[in-house]
């Protein structure tokens, strides 16, 4: 167990950080989980291996139970939450001639409880969805013959596909990389072309109603997703030139967004899953040889470092693609780099406790076993990243159209 204090002054509360390690379960059947949801002590995964999509339970003791169903072609997860009692599904297929969104409810039991298949434009390719009410938002991009890729949002209900919104001919490949929903049900979503990030906000009708662009000069910036802490708080993800990027985002109800600042690791590494609950979050590194879980509070000037907790011990090799904070429970899901990929859950304990000092200030504490290994080439994280198929273009490369 490490511990880790944060220097005090006087009179003035200070956070003690406590992460512990509590369990984690290698399933070899399944290449990785993609995405993750915690609910009275049991995991939720789902992921995609082919064909199929999966949905598995697990608890201290290990698997509980495991479904899959057959979508056709390659499948992807877009999205898993729990609903009404449900785990629903919500993923993307497509074969030569068939390209669908398909939605599965799965029972905390294991059964399944019915599914939906809806038809979408080929060129569509969502990495993300989410659903309000009878409609599914779909973000990602979109693909025409003679350009590169485009962000794009669309909305997909039984009625076939309802609207889509394509940013045609910027520079580069505009991949839409997470969705929202914002303030008055609206839709945030947040993506990247490689060199700068593009956030936008749209009604359910289709309208864009803000777009805002943040540039990086003579950098690479990759998004790998965002964390959802309020209507109108949201932590944007990645990497920046090879260290760790984190983007605070502020909806104000003018629909305006305000970015207090932008934080950027003093580390060699990316950050591939995040997970938070209230003004906290727990962001995932990972550097190749090394896994560090960096805890901030969101203020109103922007993140506030916690602590930053070495873990490398119990996630060596490890690749973070979703997170789940639940009670002290802080659970990542994803897969061991190897020559086979395993999917794999590692559950930490998180505590995090405000206490008042009397008498004299505590002495300061470096964070322990921060600093990354200097040897760690560019291209080694690089490596990392394309391994990644959730956090990376490759996924949607893969799917090109020939021609």
């Amino acid at each position: 167990m490490l511990t880790l204090l944060l220097p005090s002054t006087p009179g003035y509360t200070f956070t003690h950080l406590t992460i512990a390690f509590n369990y984690k379960h290698v399933d070899e059947e399944f290449q990785q989980f993609s995405n993750i949801v915690e609910a009275g002590g049991v995991v939720y995964v789902a992921g995609s291996k082919g064909a199929y999509v999966f949905v598995a339970a697990y608890d201290k003791g290990g698997r509980l139970w495991a479904r899959s169903l057959n979508l056709g072609g390659n499948a992807t997860v877009l999205n898993l939450s729990l609903e009404k009692g449900f785990l629903e599904l919500i993923a993307h297929s497509r074969t030569f001639n068939v390209t669908r969104l398909s939605i599965v409810r799965v029972g905390l039991d294991g059964t399944i409880a019915g599914s939906e298949h809806y038809t979408i434009y080929p060129r569509l390719f969502p990495l993300v969805a989410l659903r309000i009410e009878d409609s599914v938002y779909i973000a990602g991009a979109s693909y025409i013959l003679g350009q590169d890729f485009n962000y794009m949002v669309a909305r997909v209900s039984g009625k076939g596909v309802e609207w889509v919104q394509e940013d045609i001919g910027g520079p580069g490949s505009e991949v839409l990389k997470c969705a929202g929903v914002t303030l008055g049900s609206r839709i945030l979503v947040v993506g990247d072309n490689g060199t700068s990030i593009s956030i936008m906000i749209v009604s359910q009708l289709g309208d864009i109603l803000k777009h805002y662009i943040i540039s990086y000069a003579n950098v690479s910036v990759a998004l790998n997703g965002c964390l959802k802490l309020e209507d109108s708080k949201f932590i944007a993800y990645g990497a920046i030139g090879g260290r760790p990027l984190l983007i605070p985002l502020i909806v104000e109800p003018s629909l305006d967004i305000r970015v207090p600042s932008q934080n950027v690791g003093d580390m060699t590494g990316v950050i591939t899953a995040g997970a938070g609950r209230g003004d906290i979050a727990a962001f995932y590194v990972t550097s190749g040889d090394q896994s560090v879980i960096l805890v901030y509070r969101f203020k109103g000037s922007g993140l506030e470092l916690i602590g930053a907790v070495n873990i490398t011990d119990v996630a060596r090799g490890f690749i973070a693609l979703s997170a789940s904070y639940s009670n002290n429970s802080l659970t990542y899901a994803g897969y061991l780099i190897g020559d086979k990929p395993k999917a794999l859950i590692l559950s930490l304990a998180m505590t995090l406790t405000d206490t008042l000092e009397k008498g004299p200030g505590l002495l300061r504490i470096p964070l322990l076993e921060y600093i990354s290994d200097p040897r760690l080439t560019l291209a080694l994280l690089l490596a990392i990243v394309v391994l990644s198929a959730y956090v990376a273009y490759g996924r949607v490369r893969m799917r090109r159209p020939k021609g």
